[in-house]
């Protein structure tokens, strides 16, 4: 939105009529970390303790 050839074109008002933030137009995600993606898989990979309640409360968990 902020071209070169016109340094006087403010993004603030077609932000504000498009009811976006400012910072979202100048915004590059980063990525992560290689061993910050490993742990985020390492922690999604395993089962929840919301899980096993909810099979314990429907007493379809196999006695241990």
């Amino acid at each position: 939105m902020n071209e070169p050839d016109y340094p006087d074109l403010s993004i603030s008002k077609p932000c504000k009529w498009l009811s976006i933030a400012r910072s979202s137009i100048s915004y590059t995600p980063k990525g992560g970390t290689e061993q910050n993606l490993d742990l985020m898989r390492r922690i999604g990979s395993k089962p929840s303790v919301l899980v096993y309640w909810q099979k314990v409360s429907a007493g379809l968990l196999a006695k241990v």
